[in-house]
């Protein structure tokens, strides 16, 4: 799942799919989005679960994205930050409320 607020950033990730992993039996599907994460994480609805979250958030972290990653329970999430003290930050929320391991 990616969640852009630039949409050349989702037709980018559009253009660019995902490869089948070896010994998959299909490719993965990835769902491309043009939104606000935090407000696109209140309204998104899921029948499917989410298996991968990449976090990739500005300097200043996830802030009020980390609400909607414990509402959808990613299996995996990983994150990537510039930013080692908002990264630690985030990390710990995520490991004390949501119990996640990193």
């Amino acid at each position: 799942m990616g969640i852009y607020p630039v949409s050349k950033a989702s037709v980018r990730g559009r253009l660019h799919p995902a490869l089948p992993v070896e010994g998959a039996t299909r490719a993965p599907i990835i769902e491309f989005f043009c939104a606000d994460a935090t407000k696109f994480f209140s309204a998104y609805e899921t029948k499917t679960p989410i298996d991968l979250l990449l976090l990739d958030p500005p300097r200043d972290g996830c802030g009020r994205v980390v609400e909607g990653v414990l509402k959808h329970r990613p299996k995996n999430i990983l994150y990537i930050s510039c930013n080692p003290a908002t990264r630690a930050r985030d990390v710990k929320f995520l490991k004390e409320f949501a119990g996640y391991k990193f």
